[in-house]
């Protein structure tokens, strides 16, 4: 995945699907299983699809809710690491 919220995605992949296609996601993560469906919006052939979620179970909700606050987490400490390093190191 490239890109992800919590009404859509951005799915790398080398297959395309029309746009307006119907299709399923599945995906394992710490905070549990998480499976939507899909509609897919745009795709870029040979890189991916950005698709829309139609329909996700509540269980399932409560799950892309956390693993968006534990990205959104790791996000902001990534760039906090990366402002600090950028003070600390002097430019060439």
């Amino acid at each position: 995945m490239r890109d992800l919220g919590s009404r859509g995605a951005f799915v790398l992949t080398q297959r395309s699907k029309a746009v307006g296609m119907k299709t399923n996601l599945y995906f394992l993560v710490e905070e549990g299983q998480i499976r939507v469906e899909a509609v897919v919006r745009h795709q870029k052939p040979g890189r991916g699809l950005g698709l829309q979620f139609t329909a996700v179970r509540p269980e399932d909700r409560r799950h892309l809710a956390l693993l968006m606050k534990r990205l959104r987490s790791f996000n902001s400490l990534s760039k906090s690491r990366r402002d600090e390093y950028n003070r600390e190191a002097p430019l060439q």
